[in-house]
């Protein structure tokens, strides 16, 4: 190998690592972001996410009402269909006049009896905000569900807690008005229906 030829090879191979190491750098330096950047970026989706989440907070609430509203109506024809075969409101699954306390107690009743009620609804929000309440003879009932939006139209077709309180008697020792309730920090209305 010739002298010139040796130099070639050097400078070249020297070509190539500088050019090598320099576009290195720069691929380096094109390839992330810098902490700052990624701060900014992150802060700014922080404020739009908290943006949309205050936009849909009232949707959320009047969906889940809407979702109660038919819940009420659902667990209505159960309750009819029951006392057709009965002749009165849960009881128990033999037809007898027993008192149900509680929404999980009309739960058990229903599932149990030979109506084929089987899906009895909870609450959407998984809170335990419907009740259900009869009267001593099994003759009348009232459900109860609590709506997060004061400005329901189906408010105004509850009923009063007088009628409530007409219909079964001093079992029932709710209200059907508006109540502050400071677990979910706002107004809660109370939607009664009965029979």
């Amino acid at each position: 190998m010739v002298y010139w030829q040796y130099r070639l090879r050097l400078v070249a191979r020297d070509d190539f690592f500088k050019n090598t190491d320099t576009s290195m750098r720069t691929l380096s330096r094109l390839r992330g972001f810098s902490l700052i950047e990624l701060m900014i970026v992150i802060a700014i989706l922080a404020l739009m996410l908290s943006g949309a989440f205050a936009a849909f907070g009232p949707a959320r609430s009047k969906g889940y009402d809407a979702r109660r509203l038919s819940d009420m109506k659902t667990v209505q024809g159960i309750l009819e269909s029951y006392f057709v075969r009965c002749g009165i409101y849960p009881g128990d699954r033999e037809c007898k006049a027993v008192t149900v306390a509680d929404w999980n107690a009309l739960r058990t009743v229903l599932r149990a009896s030979k109506i084929n009620a089987t899906n009895i609804p909870d609450d959407p929000a998984g809170a335990n905000l419907y009740k259900y309440y009869v009267s001593a003879n099994g003759l009348h009932y009232v459900l109860k569900a609590k709506l997060e939006n004061p400005n329901n139209e189906a408010i105004k077709g509850s009923l009063s807690t007088d009628d409530a309180k007409q219909l079964v008697g001093s079992g029932f020792s709710d209200t059907c008005e508006s109540l502050n309730d400071g677990s979910t920090g706002g107004t809660l209305m109370n939607y009664c229906v009965g029979i």
